[in-house]
């Protein structure tokens, strides 16, 4: 069962699990060890310029794939081996470099997806994110179907995930402005989010902060991802969900909602 945790919550079950560690060091003997070493400190992206990636940001059209494929379609191993791309997209969504991390038997399909996405590839970013880029990737993975029955459906298809797994993302050098500079909780509906519907397949949890503005009738007009905890697509797919929920009470009001929360996956 998924669910969205707000900060409170994980505080309390910080303190609880502290406190059961106490007790059970209470009742342990006296034993000297040394002190362990301080924690690494977490690691960390900043999104600037040309390091970037929007996979799930927008859509990448790469066109018709079987035609493509077709030639390489028994290297696919019956749809058991997966042809992971990473494309660098520039900011105006032309596809300018492609690399493939697939295995050795799938080189020859890779070189000739490659080609024919630098030729007819193209990004469209979604409309609803503000994002500052020069250059960025965009990471998916082709694969064949195994499943026949389905009459005219693609043979190949694309799917993609949630690059940087584990790392912190910061989206440029921007932060969420003072409370008292922008539009307060209090003044905006959000009722019914939920824990993006993208993200529940892959997991990822951490907290994330958005910028989010409203048009003259109350609705999101752009959302601007600052930071994340974990990947920076779960930034985007927060973005996607408030701008499904949100309204604003008493339009227009041109202030930013900086909107800050933390999706955490219950059991």
């Amino acid at each position: 069962m998924a669910a969205l945790a707000m900060a409170a919550g994980a505080v309390i079950s910080c303190l609880a699990s502290f406190a059961q560690a106490q007790e059970r060091a209470a009742k342990a003997p006296l034993i000297s060890r040394p002190s362990p070493p301080p924690p690494a400190a977490p690691q960390s992206l900043l999104f600037v310029q040309d390091l970037f990636d929007v996979t799930g940001a927008g859509a990448l059209d790469l066109g018709e794939l079987d035609t493509v494929l077709a030639p390489f379609r028994r290297d696919f191993d019956d749809g058991l081996e997966r042809l992971p791309l990473e494309l660098t997209v520039d900011a105006a969504g032309k596809v300018i470099g492609c690399a493939v991390h697939g295995p050795p038997r799938l080189a020859l399909a890779g070189q000739a997806l490659c080609a024919h996405a630098l030729a007819n590839g193209r990004f469209a970013p979604n409309p609803v994110l503000v994002l500052d880029y020069t250059a960025a990737t965009y990471r998916l993975t082709v694969r064949r179907s195994s499943d026949r029955a389905r009459a005219g459906a693609p043979e190949f298809h694309a799917s993609t995930g949630f690059p940087y797994q584990g790392l912190a993302v910061r989206f440029g050098l921007i932060d969420l402005p003072p409370v008292e500079e922008g539009i307060s909780l209090s003044d905006v509906q959000l009722a019914g989010l939920e824990y993006p519907t993208a993200a529940l397949r892959e997991g990822p949890e951490g907290r994330v902060e958005v910028l989010i503005t409203f048009n003259q009738a109350g609705r999101v007009e752009t959302c601007r991802p600052i930071r994340s905890d974990n990947t920076a697509r779960l930034a985007y797919e927060t973005c996607y969900e408030v701008r499904r929920v949100a309204r604003l009470s008493n339009p227009p009001d041109s202030r930013p909602f900086a909107f800050a929360t933390r999706w955490v996956l219950a059991e």
